[in-house]
């Protein structure tokens, strides 16, 4: 989106006296268009709501509007289904949602949902470092950081240090908030088993072998004011 063209239809709420709220301009460099989400307010505005779209399809560069009306006190918007994170589709879950899921899962299985947990990371991780490694050409220390940036992005928890070393297959993850064993309590004991795993899985395809492992040598759950995870050749 060119600049002119967000002005243009700032211009617009602004002679029309609507009030925007918030704003978000979404896209990514494989396309030429982007998406401008508004959301804003038009008790005061001086025309109708159909009018003021009429005059932001007017503007050059705008290929289409579509509009969204509050339902009683809140609005959700509809339209630009499905989310993405890199140009991937994405799925999110509140972590009210999630804490439900963990909870039951732990109920059900005991402490086999210690392993589920660990496998589903792995996997995870495993999945992750060769997606990127193949469509970004990274090297192991660069790729690292990347995918611990998307990490804390996505809200798993804020990665504070990360150190990795290739050549003696060795790394370090220090995390905040981790959301897993946020979602535990302090129940004394460490619970990231699915970011372990997922630590693991990314270490055994960023140094091309199998034989490492990986600790949580220190845990919130466990009441430690972070969470390190650390891998190790067998």
């Amino acid at each position: 989106m060119k600049p002119k063209t967000l002005n243009d239809v700032i211009d617009v709420f602004d002679v029309y006296n609507v009030n925007m709220i918030t704003g978000l301009v979404m896209g990514n460099l494989r396309e030429d268009r982007r998406i401008l989400e508004a959301f804003v307010d038009c008790t005061e505005a001086s025309i109708p709501v159909g009018e003021i779209a009429e005059m932001l399809r007017k503007i050059p560069g705008v290929f289409t509007v579509e509009c969204v009306g509050a339902t009683e006190n809140y609005v959700v918007c509809k339209l630009h289904y499905p989310p993405k994170v890199l140009g991937e589709e994405a799925v999110v879950f509140r972590m009210e949602c999630l804490k439900s899921w963990f909870t039951r899962i732990w109920k059900v299985f005991g402490s086999g949902a210690a392993q589920i947990f660990y496998e589903a990371g792995l996997e995870s991780g495993r999945e992750a470092a060769k997606y990127f490694r193949e469509k970004l050409g990274l090297t192991s220390e660069v790729l690292a950081d990347f995918l611990a940036g998307i990490a804390s992005s996505l809200g798993w928890g804020k990665i504070v240090d990360l150190s990795v070393n290739p050549e003696r297959r060795e790394a370090r993850v220090k995390i905040e908030n981790l959301f897993e064993c946020m979602l535990a309590g302090r129940v004394g004991e460490p619970r990231g088993f699915f970011f372990r795993g997922h630590v693991l899985g990314m270490a055994r395809e960023l140094f091309g072998t199998e034989a490492l492992t990986v600790e949580e040598t220190k845990c919130i759950a466990r009441g430690d004011p972070y969470c390190e995870f650390q891998v190790k050749p067998l």
